[in-house]
C-alpha cells in the first residue's frame, strides 16, 4: 500500500477524531483509505485510547492544578456541553462559554455564579 502514513506525527486531536470514528462503529479499514493511514497505526491509537483521552481532556481544561469548583452542576454541565459541541467539531469562541455558563447557571438557579474570566 503506497503512500501510507510514513511515520506522519498525529496530533492528539487528529487520534482523538480516529478513535471517536471506530467508537462510532466505523471500520479500522475505513479510516485507513480515508487517512492514508497503516492498519498498525490505526490499531495502536485504539489500544491507547484511553490514555490519548485523557491526554486530549487535560489539553482542553489546560489546567496546571486542580481547583475546587464551587458551582459543580454548572462546570459539569458546561463541560459536557463543551465535549458534545467539540465532538461535532462546531466552532467555539471566547464569549460562547461564558454565555452558556450563565445560561446553566439560570437554569440551576446559581444567583451568584460568575465564570471565571468574567469578574
Amino acid at each position: 500500500m503506497a503512500n501510507v502514513d510514513k511515520q506522519k506525527a498525529f496530533s492528539i486531536e487528529d487520534k482523538v477524531k480516529f478513535i471517536r470514528k471506530l467508537q462510532n462503529g466505523e471500520s479500522q479499514s475505513a479510516i485507513c483509505k480515508e487517512f492514508s493511514l497503516s492498519k498498525s497505526t490505526v490499531a495502536t491509537i485504539w489500544k491507547n485510547r484511553d490514555s490519548i483521552i485523557s491526554a486530549y481532556d487535560k489539553n482542553i481544561n489546560g489546567y496546571k492544578r486542580l481547583r475546587k469548583v464551587e458551582k459543580e452542576n454548572v462546570e459539569e454541565a458546561l463541560f459536557k456541553w463543551f465535549a458534545l459541541q467539540r465532538s461535532i467539531n462546531l466552532p467555539l469562541t471566547g464569549a460562547i462559554l461564558p454565555a452558556k455558563a450563565n445560561e446553566f447557571a439560570e437554569l440551576f438557579e446559581e444567583k451568584s455564579f460568575v465564570p471565571m474570566g468574567a469578574g
